[in-house]
């Protein structure tokens, strides 16, 4: 009994890293695996839109305490997709930002270009269950992007720094 319980202990952490790995872009991210972690945002947006398509969106008109309905899970899904989005591109950048490469600017306008697409993605899934919300998700990318740009632009040399990002 003692050898079972001390293998199951020793076999716990194992198990619940194989559960989240697949989606842990934080990992990747401080691994700097950019291509580990853009796979990671693909699962991700893939769990969003099987969640979508399989559930009936319908507002609680009232309170019911810690059960949420699936429009609730599913906006807090795409707020965390948002998150994630901004996280694994803007390290990505400011990542790329430091490498001060010949192309830099380039790759980074392709960079926030394909973060703001993504965004717009979840953005307009979630429009169609609620205008507000998805204002709202929309919002705190562009909050949040404009924060990366920010510092991306004080990393650059100044003959470098482009405000249109």
């Amino acid at each position: 009994m003692k050898k079972r319980l001390y293998l199951l202990l020793l076999m716990l952490p194992l198990l619940l890293a194989s559960c989240s790995e697949d989606l842990d872009y934080r990992t990747a991210v401080r691994e700097r695996d950019f291509v580990k972690a853009h796979t990671i945002l693909n699962k991700m947006e893939d769990k969003l839109n099987d969640f979508y398509e399989n559930n009936e969106m319908v507002k609680d008109n009232a309170f019911t305490g810690s059960d949420y309905s699936n429009y609730h899970k599913f906006e807090k899904m795409c707020q965390n997709q948002i998150d994630a989005i901004c996280t694994v591109y803007g390290e990505e950048m400011k990542y790329l930002a430091d490498t001060n490469e010949p192309d830099v600017e380039q790759r980074l306008m392709v960079l926030y270009r394909d973060a703001s697409n993504d965004a717009e993605r979840i953005a307009n899934k979630l429009r169609n269950e609620s205008k507000d919300a998805a204002f709202d998700v929309s919002l705190n990318f562009k909050n949040n992007m404009q924060a990366i740009v920010d510092i991306i632009n004080s990393i650059l040399p100044p003959k470098q720094t482009n405000s249109s990002l």
